[in-house]
């Protein structure tokens, strides 16, 4: 019977172990949750930059689709010129102001 409580660990001592995985255990928990909070907002951040990047697209979608649907006549093609290639009429005088606001 002597031999029997050799190998077996004292009460306080298991405890201690016990006490000590429970530490561990928790740290782990708080530390994983922490872990999570923060790729959480950084994935809100990134969906927030996707979101408005959607809207920029949809806005340049709009944009181009109202180009295609307009009718091609002699006003438009002025627009055109004026907008994208800088053309002007001869009679016309462009006067540009750098002057910030």
């Amino acid at each position: 019977m002597a031999g029997r409580n050799r190998y077996i660990m004292p009460e306080k001592r298991m405890n201690v172990f016990i006490k000590a995985a429970i530490v561990v255990f928790v740290c782990f928990c708080v530390a994983s949750i922490i872990g999570q909070q923060y790729e959480y907002n950084e994935l809100c951040n990134e969906q927030d930059k996707l979101e408005s990047q959607i809207e920029e697209r949809e806005y340049d979608i709009e944009e181009m689709s109202e180009l295609l649907d307009h009718e091609v006549d002699d006003e438009y093609v002025k627009q055109i010129a004026r907008k994208s290639l800088g053309y002007h009429m001869p009679d016309e005088v462009i006067y540009y102001n750098d002057l910030k606001k």
